[in-house]
């Protein structure tokens, strides 16, 4: 079974993200997550 990797963002790509981002972010050990409502989930890459 092949392990899913997933994308780690460096500090300034979420710092560009939540100044474009209509939602509130949060950045934590280089993934980020949306924080609206009371759900969080984490951002995938494309």
């Amino acid at each position: 079974m092949a392990a899913k990797l997933e994308k780690r963002y460096t500090l300034e790509e979420y710092l560009e993200l939540d100044n474009h981002s209509e939602e509130r972010l949060e950045y934590w050990n280089g993934e980020i997550f949306n924080l609206s409502g009371s759900v969080q989930t984490t951002l995938k890459s494309k």
